[in-house]
């Protein structure tokens, strides 16, 4: 019998593969074309410090948690201290990361980007934990985001990026409860209409901030495909329905009931409903806005890439895609180099493994091709999307690492942490 799901996820694998190789082929060739520039002193001592600095702060969480585990302190204040800690490196990390534009901030402003990195670096923490279970990988990659250089000058445009980020990051999140739920089987719950809502106002926020429509399109309907063994349900009519109809209606009704129905179909229209309404409203209101008389860098960039949606030319992809490829890889070669690199040795490494592609990674890896794909498409601005791409790459990195480590084919778990 033919596997689709497993089919399907292998495909979306191989493209995402495919699509790495390009950009570090890309990346290869910008990095030897700059060959003769050298690197200040000060920038190599800079990147020695960023990796310095990631392994010991991940170490010393992880010296933290064994140290309270062995003094058997109570869960609940060993957590207390743990996020406490994480928090502050966070916030240290965040700081550094803008040790460029740090006079550029009002005081609120600063408060406030520092919140909004607490918010998604926890977040991808929760990401990471729900795919991997594993507590240092998930505080590796908030603090792989904390401490992500920083390739944008302004902070306005760095406001826009932490929204989308927000919205992207917190869209993977409940797409990935929701796949929890839908996988306990014969259990009678409700939980995933409302999850679906959320999900469904998350994705209508994010394609009213220049997110294309297309790309949570195609989620939806290929999920449909590379999900497998989720739970279904039935329609059941009230008794006293039942009673007022014939012996030969109830028996047609009792056929209805016994339909098995996708309680993903039932997510995915729900989700459309959803993301449907808020993305007409939010126009009502966007329209309704004069653009010359915005000074805010976020709204011009959520309209002008808004706008940008409507203009679609596929005789330019391959050359948009090619183009803002080189400008997002331009802004640091070394750095896209090594995840480049790392994730196309993790594949090689799953593949000689036999590891098996899971949904949720393959749900991000699919996210990351539509974006990168959809801004290429509509000639968007890549360095409103810059961030998230890049936040993205980093999640699939540590997911791809943690699927190493979890043969899921035995379901035996090689690495505690």
């Amino acid at each position: 019998m033919i596997n689709i799901s497993k089919i399907s996820r292998s495909i979306v694998v191989i493209i995402f593969v495919a699509l790495i190789i390009f950009l570090g082929y890309l990346n290869v060739i910008a990095f030897f074309e700059n060959m003769n520039v050298k690197s200040t002193f000060s920038l190599n001592i800079f990147k020695l410090i960023y990796v310095i600095i990631t392994i010991f702060s991940v170490t010393i969480y992880g010296y933290l948690k064994d140290k309270l585990n062995r003094m058997k302190v109570n869960k609940k204040f060993a957590l207390v201290y743990r996020y406490i800690y994480i928090t502050i490196i966070v916030v240290l990390l965040s700081l550094l990361s803008i040790r460029e534009l740090f006079n550029e901030f009002t005081n609120l402003e600063l408060i406030l980007y520092i919140l909004s990195q607490l918010i998604n670096g926890y977040i991808l923490k929760r990401i990471i934990f729900n795919v991997s279970k594993s507590d240092i990988l998930s505080v590796l990659g908030m603090v792989l985001y904390a401490i992500m250089p920083n390739f944008i000058l302004q902070v306005d445009l760095l406001f826009s990026n932490s929204i989308i980020n927000f919205l992207i990051l917190s869209t993977i999140l409940v797409i990935q409860l929701i796949i929890d739920e839908l996988k306990q089987i014969g259990i009678k719950t409700k939980k995933y209409i409302i999850k679906s809502i959320i999900l469904g106002i998350l994705m209508g926020l994010s394609i009213l901030c220049g997110v294309n429509c297309l790309v949570w399109i195609l989620i939806g309907i290929i999920s449909l495909f590379i999900t497998v063994n989720l739970d279904n349900t039935h329609i059941n009519f009230p008794k006293y329905i039942l009673s007022k109809f014939n012996q030969k209606n109830k028996e047609i009704l009792y056929r209805v009931e016994r339909i098995n129905i996708s309680k993903l179909i039932i997510s995915i229209i729900i989700v459309a409903v959803f993301s449907i309404c808020i993305y007409l409203l939010g126009n009502i209101l966007l329209n309704n806005i004069n653009i010359n008389n915005i000074n805010s860098e976020i709204l011009n960039t959520i309209l002008g890439n808004t706008s940008n949606i409507q203009n679609i030319n596929f005789n330019d992809v391959s050359y948009n895609l090619k183009t803002i490829s080189q400008n997002m890889i331009s802004l640091s070669k070394t750095y896209y180099m090594i995840i480049f690199a790392y994730i196309i040795f993790i594949e090689i490494l799953s593949i000689c493994l036999h590891r098996r592609y899971d949904t949720k990674s393959t749900i991000i890896k699919l996210i990351f091709i539509l974006m990168l794909f959809s801004i290429a498409l509509f000639n968007l601005n890549i360095y409103y999307f810059q961030d998230i791409l890049t936040t993205l790459l980093i999640l699939i990195c540590i997911v791809n690492t943690s699927n190493i480590y979890l043969n899921r084919e035995e379901r035996i778990k090689m690495l505690v942490a």
